[in-house]
């Protein structure tokens, strides 16, 4: 094109309207087209002068897309999409943001019952911020493994194996 500013002013303007759209519950179909239209032109965030904007319209738009995703119950796999490109970028994020995306990837494998995985995102997610939230859902997902493993048919096969010696000769 002639003026190659214009494509990156175009996306920064699309992403911000369409975050500003969702924000009013309009639905996250815009947000999502945005996003995916940005895909293909990543280049724009390491060099240009719209580099920095563009960033930062990028990650709000990724944000409000998986907080609305989360909140709803809904399209699990985009947000599984949205985790993994956040992930990427990961140099791009700050503490707090990337502990929140941890927590969302541990909540939606909680959420599939991978609770070795939700284990592992939440530790990753306490590890980049402690939070009341995180620390809870670590310990509810810790709780459950240690239940299943204690209520297993093998694990309790006998009166003998619960009780102790001395218990054992009363």
């Amino acid at each position: 094109s002639k003026n190659p500013d214009i494509k990156p002013w175009i996306l920064v303007s699309w992403l911000k309207c369409s975050t500003r759209l969702a924000e009013e519950k309009r639905g996250t179909e815009s947000l999502i087209g945005a996003i995916k239209a940005f895909e293909p032109n990543k280049s724009f965030l390491v060099s240009g002068p719209w580099k920095n904007r563009l960033r930062e319209q990028m990650l709000a738009a990724r944000f409000q897309l998986l907080d609305i995703i989360m909140k709803n119950h809904s399209q699990k796999e985009e947000a599984w999409n949205q985790i993994n490109a956040l992930l990427a970028i990961g140099d791009l994020l700050d503490n707090e943001q990337s502990a929140k995306i941890y927590m969302w990837a541990g909540e939606l494998a909680q959420g599939q019952t991978q609770l070795k995985a939700a284990l592992n995102f939440y530790e990753k997610s306490l590890a980049e911020r402690e939070t009341r939230a995180a620390r809870e859902k670590y310990n509810a997902v810790l709780f459950t493994l240690d239940k299943t493993k204690v209520t297993a048919p093998e694990a309790s096969s006998g009166r003998a194996d619960l009780l102790s010696e001395a218990e054992g000769k009363f």
